[in-house]
């Protein structure tokens, strides 16, 4: 197993990717009667409340006619699921896509998984296109990482399995952790934006910053943005992973990207893509994704939170994201879109 210790940044020059974490100048969230917002003057809980009723409202029919159709309603192509074949574990990386925001990312022989969700979820994800994963499909889980509290990236079932059985280390954004402690997770920690945790497995280091993301948080009808929400940076001496969770495009991909020398993989959310009026403050589609990849100079990009659950525009969403990786093809020179099937494996 691995044990955890806290170093100062000054003595990991020579373990870690350089990284740049001094939160002067950088966006930093906005907190106020003990809510957290992306900025000053967001807080119009009337306003946000009529946009997600407006869009459960404009899914309600397809929810409804998913529900009394046995056969799939959506435009999925067959054989979109890859056999899963995981390693123990892995010095350089494997980026394996489980479904949603779901990956397991295996690294200096550390196994982290992110936002991880197994089964089908209740309302308003009554229909799960991707296939399940069992625990007992996964290796040891080391670390686990999540972005926000949202139940299709914190789901109580999946975390209690993996603390039940592997009891790893859970890092989570401020306002969390008395969730995790009824999940069974003994060992919490709590970050905010531009904080940093560095985890040591033998001579290996590898550090795990909390980033910004443009997004909310909230588990019941009162709780809205009681805790926080970001992104998380995953470096080793070789390697950069970015997992961007859920968010809107914003100026923080470019402060991200500032941040650190270089990025090896962006895992960035692609979807909902309509009703971009509603989604557009607090999702990415397919073009916000792209410009996002351009700000953050990654090397390679690869899509996740899309075609998992119902209702979704299954190819429209790939289409999409392709036509504007091609139309920005001269910005993304050298770059690589890898758009995984579910539970497809890439070793980087």
């Amino acid at each position: 197993m691995f044990f955890r210790k806290m170093i100062s940044l000054l003595l990991l020059t020579n373990s870690l990717a350089h990284v740049h974490l001094c939160a002067h100048d950088k966006m930093q969230p906005y907190k106020e009667n003990g809510r957290y917002y992306n900025m000053p003057n967001e807080h119009n809980y009337y306003l946000d409340a009529l946009k997600i009723v407006s869009l459960q409202a404009w899914q309600l029919p397809f929810k409804i006619f998913s529900l009394f159709k046995k056969k799939n309603t959506t435009n999925i192509p067959e054989h979109w699921a890859a056999p899963l074949h995981l390693k123990e574990r892995s010095q350089d990386p494997i980026i394996t896509w489980l479904g949603h925001a779901s990956v397991l990312i295996q690294v200096a022989d550390l196994n982290i998984i992110a936002d991880p969700v197994f089964d089908k979820l209740g309302f308003p994800f009554l229909v799960r296109y991707a296939p399940t994963i069992s625990i007992n499909d996964l290796p040891p889980i080391d670390i686990v990482i999540l972005s926000h509290n949202h139940k299709d990236h914190m789901d109580e079932p999946t975390l209690r399995a993996i603390a039940q059985r592997d009891n790893p280390l859970a890092l989570i954004p401020v306002g969390d952790k008395p969730l995790l402690e009824q999940f069974g997770f003994k060992d919490i920690i709590e970050k905010s934006w531009w904080q940093e945790e560095t985890v040591t497995n033998g001579p290996q280091a590898l550090s795990l910053s909390f980033l910004p993301a443009w997004h909310w948080s909230c588990r019941g009808l009162r709780d809205r943005n009681c805790s926080l929400w970001g992104s998380w940076m995953i470096s080793t001496k070789k390697h950069t992973i970015y997992f961007g969770g859920d968010t809107a495009y914003g100026k923080h991909f470019s402060q991200i990207k500032n941040a650190f020398d270089h990025i090896d993989i962006a895992l960035l959310p692609i979807a909902p893509i309509a009703p971009y009026f509603l989604t557009r403050h607090t999702h990415m589609n397919g073009v916000d994704a792209v410009q996002a990849m351009i700000d953050l100079d990654a090397s390679v990009l690869i899509p996740i939170h899309w075609g998992t659950f119902g209702p979704t525009d299954f190819t429209g969403t790939i289409e999409q994201m392709n036509t504007e990786w091609q139309q920005c093809n001269k910005k993304l020179k050298d770059k690589t879109l890898l758009m995984l099937k579910f539970r497809e494996s890439f070793n980087a």
